[in-house]
């Protein structure tokens, strides 16, 4: 419920470094809303939570706080704050205190001159009409402009919140766009600048062009500005980026931007030479980067383009270990009692006998097999166990790795030093001291994560290997890594693509195999069993009742349901998780919980990290968490007015994350199977329904599918599943990895 509220502030409860704080404050009663109100309270002053960013928090003034009010099991009334003022004294001797208190400059003489002049109405001068200060006896000019410079600061933190909070602007951006205003011009307040040109903000991660576009219509901006022209094509770019692409055409790009800009407009206000200029003025100062008639914002393009030259770097470096391959490989037959295929052998052979190599096959070809082979060869030839380093992309594809291999493996993140996404430092890298570096489930690895791995890597003493399965999904962030080296025909690679007989026996792989290959035939049984539901409703039923048959069999961490769809629809995992944690996890009086966000979690609930990022784990050691790792809420509990939520990530790695934290976690009982890549399971639920519509589609069922090791269960229509194996739909993702290494391949030969 939203309310507006008097409160006089009591005690700063904690209070973190991005200024969210919690507070305690008291109120009068009659200020609680009735519903909320104990009937049987007595007190005339009732004490709140508060909690928001930059609270302030005076004990001689009353604030006003607006958000929304709700009762918690631990913090009992609480106000989650959408803005809050200190309310302005109208007596004369308040508000000379409020002067001396609040504005530079003055002190209690000033303060009695201006009271003496103006009277109670002081405060209404400063703010409409401060020429009038001059009027003030004795007051000099230098004087009179550090007072107005101070009173904009006092009154702009709430006046800018305020300002910001109808456009669905959080408390915690108004900070980082203040700190930015701050930045750019001490002098002058964030909310002037803000109204003169909100454009300038078009680089702040979380505001969009539509929201900028929205503030500048509020305050009659030019229409026409440079500015509003530069933040539309940096959003442009921005949202492709989310959907795989490193860049766009350039006259794409143009296009598209020019219908934006015009986009609710009686009449065109930007026209094309307009949107092409500025396009040609950003190149030239670096916020825009293009070749091949392409545009891209500049930190793609230095991923991409500094990437090929490395590739190139590996290319052109000659291996000195091409001598007695196949002996070693005999060694290793004779030791294991194995005969490796041709293709397999030719596998070995070439991931040794260069420093970068590829090695792709679908599930069952044998890619363990040849990578456990690798390893064995390489000791053979005199490595030690710490020359080689072994990673994947998430935890749990890691620790498959190391159980398969019998060698330690972690994380790329960890591995390479990683302490969060994107927004690190590109000159933040460490050479890796290795022999070998072996990245399996490489079809997960974007372009930014592909750049860190070739920056930490000295082509001349260390060989690279990358493992994947083309005929998954890409990654989650842009870039097409795998399929572009592949594509380029320059980078040596192996195909492993017979699968064998101990494998396809298993009903799983054959199926999956059917699928690559967009054979319509799916063969049901015990363990692949296809359940007809005509609805979306009765499918939710469905899946519960045979998730919690699964778990009751295989346990909670070995069953997962896999959706195409994160947000449209009762079968997508945000719908799927909330009725999944009422029949799994459901409330009880001896299980914590609490409210972040949209989600509410509870002690026990199955969890997802969104974001990589290093933490101090429950025994202070450094731990790196990866976006894709489950594990599950251990407690939830208070600690100096905050909320504490303990979860258990696995492999040692118990974290205490703050009400902050957990904005990067979500539910996990249904999980993307786009953020499922890396994971295995016991048993996977996959609802496939015909609302799915354009998301049925061949590499999303096979990537599905191939999470599970025993049990496949889908739910939705036979006919949903054959539409997916007919449609081989592959977005092409817009990224020239490809052709710079072919490029520049070309130099070395001419």
């Amino acid at each position: 419920m939203n309310v507006q509220i008097p409160c006089r502030f009591v005690e700063t409860k904690r209070k973190y470094e991005n200024h969210f704080t919690i507070a305690i404050f008291k109120t009068s009663k009659k200020n609680i809303p009735e519903e909320f109100l104990d009937k049987n309270e007595r007190r005339r002053k009732i004490t709140v939570s508060v909690k928001g960013y930059d609270i302030p928090t005076p004990k001689e003034y009353d604030v006003l706080i607006n958000g929304d009010f709700k009762v918690e099991p631990v913090y009992g009334y609480t106000i989650v704050v959408n803005s809050a003022q200190i309310i302005q004294p109208t007596d004369v001797e308040g508000i000379q205190q409020y002067l001396i208190d609040f504005v530079d400059g003055i002190g209690p003489k000033v303060a009695q001159k201006m009271t003496d002049t103006f009277g109670d109405e002081t405060l209404k001068v400063l703010e409409n009409n401060p020429e009038r200060l001059s009027e003030v006896p004795r007051l000099r000019k230098s004087s009179i402009d550090k007072i107005l410079v101070s009173y904009e600061k006092t009154k702009g933190n709430s006046e800018l919140i305020k300002l910001l909070t109808p456009f669905g602007i959080t408390s915690k951006t108004a900070m980082d766009i203040k700190m930015f205003f701050q930045k750019r011009d001490r002098k002058v307040s964030a909310v002037k600048q803000l109204k003169e040109n909100p454009f300038v903000l078009s680089e702040i991660n979380g505001l969009s062009f539509d929201t900028l576009d929205a503030i500048s219509s509020r305050f009659n901006c030019d229409p026409a500005h440079k500015d509003r022209i530069v933040a539309c094509i940096i959003d442009e770019l921005k949202m492709v980026q989310t959907n795989g692409h490193l860049y766009l055409p350039q006259r794409r790009l143009l296009d598209s931007v020019l219908k934006r800009l015009n986009d609710g407009f009686y009449q065109q206000v930007v026209y094309y030479d307009d949107v092409k200029q500025v396009m040609f003025d950003m190149a030239r100062i670096g916020r825009l980067c293009g070749d091949y008639g392409n545009a891209y914002l500049p930190g793609n393009y230095y991923f991409e383009k500094k990437s090929a030259e490395m590739i190139n770097g590996f290319l052109n470096t000659k291996s000195n270990d091409n001598m007695q391959t196949d002996a070693f490989i005999t060694l290793v037959e004779r030791k294991f009692g194995i005969e490796l295929a041709p293709k397999q052998a030719e596998a070995v052979k070439m991931a040794i006998n260069n420093q970068l190599s590829i090695i792709v096959g679908c599930a069952g070809t044998g890619k363990t097999t040849v990578l456990k082979a690798i390893l064995q060869v390489l000791y053979k030839r005199g490595y030690k166990s710490e020359d080689i380093v072994l990673a994947a992309p998430t935890g749990k594809a890691a620790q498959r790795m190391a159980e398969a291999t019998g060698h330690p493996a972690n994380t790329i993140h960890s591995t390479l030093g990683l302490k969060a996404d994107i927004d690190d430092k590109p000159e933040d890298i460490e050479a890796l001291d290795a022999k070998m570096l072996i990245i399996d489930e490489f079809s997960m690895t974007d372009m930014y994560v592909t750049y860190r791995i070739l920056s930490a890597v000295n082509p001349e003493k260390t060989k690279l290997l990358f493992l994947g399965d083309t005929a998954q999904l890409p990654s989650v962030g842009a870039g097409n890594v795998l399929h572009e080296l592949v594509r380029s025909c320059k980078v040596p690679y192996t195909k492993l693509d017979v699968i064998y007989r101990q494998s396809f026996d298993n009903v799983i792989i054959k199926n999956a195999s059917n699928i690559r290959y967009g054979i319509r035939s799916v063969i049901t049984n015990d363990n692949f069993k296809i359940v007809e539901e005509p609805s979306p409703q009765q499918a939710v039923e469905t899946i519960t009742r045979l998730y919690l048959q699964a778990i009751n069999n295989h346990g909670f961490e070995n069953v997962v349901v896999l959706s195409p769809l994160k947000k449209k629809g009762v079968c997508a995992t945000n719908a799927l998780n909330k009725t999944l944690q009422e029949a799994v996890n459901p409330l009880s009086s001896d299980k914590a919980e609490h409210k972040v966000g949209k989600n509410l979690f509870r002690v026990n609930d199955r969890v997802m990290q969104n974001k990589n990022i290093t933490v101090l784990d429950s025994k202070s050691n450094e731990v790196q968490i990866c976006n894709g790792d489950t594990g599950y809420i251990k407690s939830i509990s208070k600690s100096d007015g905050g909320y504490i939520f303990r979860i258990d990530f696995g492999f040692g790695r118990v974290v205490d994350f703050s009400f902050e934290d957990m904005f990067n976690v979500e539910l996990a009982y249904a999980v993307t199977i786009h953020k499922s890549q890396g994971s295995q399971y016991t048993d996977v639920i996959i609802p496939m329904l015909d609302y799915f519509d354009n998301m049925l589609y061949r590499n999303l069922l096979y990537t599905g599918v191939t999470r599970a090791t025993e049990n496949v269960t889908i739910v939705g229509s036979r006919d949903c599943v054959y539409r997916c194996i007919d449609n081989n739909r592959i977005v092409r993702r817009n990224t020239n990895l490809g052709n710079r290494i072919k490029d520049l391949q070309k130099e070395e030969v001419s």
